[in-house]
């Protein structure tokens, strides 16, 4: 009687011829990366560390005065002390100047809607590093101004301030979702800022609208801010912005049932 001399226990000692080879290859092939990652890792060390492009200057949006409203006759008292000259939108007007602002332009004469409206101010910059801003240092006045704003504003703006030239004005301009409270009554709108720097005085021009209308008066606004005229003051702190004599309102060319807006493009950057 035979016996078959192969059994279970032989299968894995047959197997031992193969495993020597298959461990010596993963060795090598583990060998040749690891030497090609030295060699890449060697060569790069040898070699200064390249210094990334610098960013591209931020843009500056233009806006040419033809491009936007014509303004009505500049108001006949000079504002901030004898430093401003200003003049509404050619359909808007001039309402009462309370003492928070230089001045303030509606285009609801009766005062029935509130918004839109356009108003002046004036304040001293927190900072003494410019005085006056120009094309060339807009850059700076961008670095310089959050210090201006409080931080609510500060926060909900960051990284949103456009550098602007308007007509022959350098100014930033940054906008806000506001709820305005008129009265007992409350209005969900968009505010438009727009702020130069001139003698080391920030001068803006906002622009208060209802919610989705702030494209429809941009233009307004802007030509307000072309139109500012800057003048030395003729006694410094003679008179204070909120001591001068109140305005009274005055119509521009057109009547205010006629400024429906509804139509008017904003002005397209160049």
């Amino acid at each position: 009687m035979t016996h078959d001399t192969t059994s279970a226990s032989a299968g894995p000692a047959g197997l031992r011829p193969l495993l020597l080879p298959a461990c010596l290859a993963i060795v090598l092939v583990c060998l040749i990366v690891l030497f090609l990652y030295l060699t890449i890792r060697i060569g790069r060390q040898g070699r200064a560390p390249e210094v990334p492009p610098a960013p591209a200057p931020s843009e500056i949006h233009a806006y040419a005065v033809d491009e936007l409203p014509p303004l009505a006759a500049y108001l006949s008292a000079d504002l901030d002390a004898g430093r401003l000259r200003a003049a509404p939108p050619s359909d808007w007007f001039v309402a009462s100047r309370d003492k928070q602002h230089l001045a303030q332009f509606v285009l609801d004469r009766t005062g029935q809607s509130p918004l839109p409206r356009i108003r002046i101010d004036a304040r001293d910059a927190p900072f003494q590093q410019l005085r006056d801003v120009t094309r060339e240092n807009l850059p700076e006045f961008l670095a310089l101004f959050p210090a201006a704003l409080d931080d609510a504003t500060r926060g909900a703006t960051a990284g949103r301030i456009l550098m602007l030239m308007v007509g022959d004005v350098p100014c930033l301009r940054y906008t806000q979702n506001l709820e305005f409270r008129v009265g007992p009554r409350k209005y969900a709108g968009e505010r438009g800022v727009l702020v130069t720097l001139r003698q080391g005085r920030l001068y803006t021009v906002t622009l208060d609208v209802y919610v989705g209308k702030l494209d429809v008066y941009n233009g307004d606004a802007f030509a307000v801010m072309a139109g500012l005229q800057f003048l030395p003051p003729t006694a410094p702190g003679l008179t204070a912005p909120d001591q001068e004599p109140p305005l009274a309102e005055t119509p521009g060319t057109a009547d205010a049932a006629e400024a429906d807006r509804s139509g008017s493009p904003a002005p397209a950057a160049r």
